[in-house]
C-alpha cells in the first residue's frame, strides 16, 4: 500500500525472497471481523491482527525451500481463494503449476507466522480463459486448496455479492496488502487505505492513454489522486466494503499507471497519483459460480441467513449470463 500521469500500466505482483521456516457441507458464514477495530485506518496506513482476517499472502516456490512473496488475495470459502490472474501467470504467459504456489492466511507481519497464521498449498489453479498476459482485462483467478482453512477470529472468508449491478450502491471501498510503500520497499505489516468509486469518464480523463485501452464493463476504477494508491505487491487483494453488517468483496486489485521518471534499470513502480483499475467481481458471478461447481467446493453464507442452504450466487434464468 503506498501514500505519495502515467503513460504505462504496471500490473501490481512482487517478488519478495527468503527461505520457508474433505469438503464440508455446513453453511460458512462470511464477511465477520470478529477482532474489534481500535479505530479507524486510511490513507496507507497500518492496520491492526484481524482486521482483514479474509487478506491472505501468496507465494510462489522457486526451488526447493526457497519462496518469494507474490501478490495477495482473498478467502471466500473453506478451500476457496481468489486473486489476480496476472499473479499466477509467469513471465512467459503461461499458467503457474499448481504446486509452485502456496496460501497463508491469518498473517499480518509478511515476516513472520503467528500462532493463529496457517499455510496450504495450492491444489487446482482456475485463471479465467479470456485473460491475456500484457492485458488486465478478466485479470481473475480462482484456487481451490488442498486442506481446509480453519476459521477464527484472524481468519474469516470476505463474501462476494449477489447480483451484478450491485456495485451501484458502493462508493468507497477498503483495500489491504504488503505492497510497496513510501521508500519503495514492501510493508512487513498489512497495511490498508480506503478509496471512492469513480466513474468510467473520470477515468478516462484522469489517463486516456491509460485506461482508454483497457476499461470494460468488468472493471471499475477508484482512488484519489493525492497521493494514496495500491503499488506494486498490492495486487489480487479484495476492493471491500461492509454491505448490511457483511464485508463483500466487490473488486481485485489489479493495475494503476507507473511513474514516468526511471533510470532504465528500475524495474516499473507504481505512480501513486494515479487511479487503479479494479475487476469487478459482480460481473465475474457466474464464472465464480460455474468454476465452484466444477470444483465442488462451497463458498460464504451472508449472515442474514445462518440456517438456509447456501444460495446460488446467480439466478441465469432472471438475469443474461455476464463473463464466463
Amino acid at each position: 500500500m503506498r501514500k505519495a500521469s502515467a503513460l504505462q500500466l504496471v500490473l501490481l505482483a512482487l517478488a519478495i525472497h527468503w527461505q520457508i521456516d474433505s469438503i464440508t457441507t455446513t453453511n460458512i458464514l462470511c464477511g465477520q471481523r470478529p477482532i474489534a477495530a481500535p479505530g479507524t485506518i486510511t490513507y496507507g496506513r497500518s492496520s491492526w491482527p484481524g482486521q482483514f482476517p479474509w487478506h491472505v499472502a501468496l507465494y510462489r516456490t522457486e526451488q526447493p525451500l526457497t519462496i518469494s512473496y507474490a501478490c495477495g488475495g482473498f478467502i471466500v470459502g473453506e478451500r476457496v481463494v481468489i486473486t489476480a490472474a496476472h499473479c499466477v501467470t509467469a513471465p512467459s504467459g503461461y499458467q503457474l503449476a499448481s504446486d509452485e504456489l502456496t496460501v497463508r492466511v491469518g498473517l499480518y507481519d509478511l515476516l513472520t507466522l503467528a500462532r493463529h497464521s496457517q499455510e496450504h498449498r495450492v491444489g487446482r489453479i482456475h485463471r479465467h480463459g479470456n485473460f491475456t498476459t500484457g492485458s488486465p482485462r478478466h485479470d481473475i483467478a480462482l484456487l481451490t486448496l488442498r486442506t481446509i482453512v480453519e476459521f477464527g477470529d484472524f481468519v474469516q472468508p470476505i463474501c462476494l455479492p449477489r447480483e451484478p449491478d450491485a456495485l451501484k450502491g458502493v462508493r468507497t471501498g477498503t483495500v489491504s496488502g504488503w505492497g510497496l510503500t513510501e521508500d519503495d520497499s514492501p510493508a512487513r505489516t498489512l497495511r490498508s487505505a480506503t478509496m471512492p468509486v469513480v466513474s468510467y469518464l473520470r477515468c478516462l480523463q484522469s489517463d486516456s492513454t491509460l485506461f482508454g485501452a483497457v476499461l470494460y464493463d468488468g472493471m471499475f476504477c477508484a482512488g484519489w489522486e493525492n497521493g494514496t494508491n495500491v503499488c506494486n505487491g498490492d495486487s489480487g487483494g479484495a476492493f471491500a466494503a461492509n454491505v448490511n453488517g457483511s464485508w463483500t468483496a466487490f473488486g481485485i486489485v489489479s493495475f494503476t499507471g507507473v511513474r514516468e521518471h526511471t533510470d532504465g534499470q528500475t524495474p516499473f513502480r507504481c505512480d501513486t497519483k494515479s487511479l487503479a483499475g479494479f475487476i469487478s467481481i459482480p460481473m465475474y458471478l457466474d464464472w465464480i459460480e460455474s468454476v465452484s461447481a466444477v470444483e465442488a467446493v462451497q463458498l460464504g453464507t451472508h449472515g442474514e441467513m445462518p440456517n438456509s442452504p447456501l444460495p446460488r450466487i446467480s439466478d441465469t434464468s432472471k438475469r443474461p449470463p455476464r463473463f464466463y
